[in-house]
């Protein structure tokens, strides 16, 4: 099968000049809370919409993001994530061409990270994995909402420059709390706004979180879409990153390889 390159087609009506105004205070309540349930179908039709889940069975979706800081253009960072069906996963992240952290799984027995100071790669307990990984999910910290024992509350439809959007907030054992702004015309999330709460069974380190994470554009790969713009604000820094897909024939080599960083395809 032949490689295939996206080109970003599709955008929300989220856009960099609106940040600055993507806080709180700007949005002004419609509705009251409503019922946990109709904040799952408002999460599951913007699934359903995206359809990241199609990725076929003979392929992998190889996905290069750069990462840049709105103030410091020449400060990036390079990340590269094969996935399959099945938990199949491989990420590289690196600064300046160094090397700064890694995650590797077969989707059975093998789970490793990386040891960057040793340069190797080192076992992980399945939990340990699975929960550090999500950092690295394509498909959003939603995706696994169930599973992670998340809570969801639909807080109804609000104006927000001029938009109508839906809000649903949602409180996770392992992450900060965090309100979820879905378009109501596309279904697509468009923006998230993380609060300083969160479950006392969460470890946090005394840095500065993630204050704010908005998506600009989504790309159409075979069925799916894909993020392909996205920022998020933290210690007062906008960070804005662009991710390419492609589809590649699949292979087991990036999940179990000990290579430290593969060839680019």
């Amino acid at each position: 099968m032949k490689d295939t390159l996206t080109r970003p087609t599709r955008r929300p009506r989220a856009l960099l000049a609106l940040l600055p105004l993507l806080w709180p205070c700007a949005l002004l309540a419609q509705q009251g809370t409503q019922a946990a349930d109709s904040g799952s179908i408002v999460v599951d039709r913007h699934y359903a919409i995206v359809n990241v889940d199609n990725i076929p069975a003979d392929s992998m979706l190889y996905i290069e993001s750069f990462s840049v800081d709105a103030h410091v253009p020449t400060d990036t960072v390079f990340m590269r994530r094969w996935f399959a069906a099945a938990n199949l996963a491989r990420v590289e992240v690196t600064y300046h061409g160094h090397p700064v952290a890694g995650m590797q799984s077969d989707g059975k027995t093998l789970f490793r990270t990386l040891d960057t100071a040793r340069r190797a790669w080192e076992g992980l307990p399945a939990d340990r994995y699975h929960i550090d990984i999500s950092g690295y999910d394509f498909r959003g910290p939603l995706y696994r909402w169930r599973t992670d024992g998340s809570e969801l509350y639909y807080q109804g439809e609000w104006e927000f420059e001029g938009h109508r959007v839906r809000r649903v907030f949602v409180m996770s054992p392992n992450r900060y709390d965090r309100n979820y702004l879905f378009e109501k015309e596309s279904g697509l999330l468009f923006f998230v706004d993380e609060r300083d709460t969160h479950s006392d069974n969460m470890a946090t380190g005394d840095g500065e979180h993630v204050r704010w994470r908005a998506y600009h554009e989504y790309t159409p790969l075979g069925t799916s879409l894909y993020v392909s713009q996205e920022s998020f604000m933290k210690d007062n820094v906008v960070t804005v990153t662009y991710h390419t897909y492609r589809l590649l024939p699949r292979r087991s080599e990036p999940f179990v390889s000990d290579q430290i960083t593969l060839p680019r395809p």
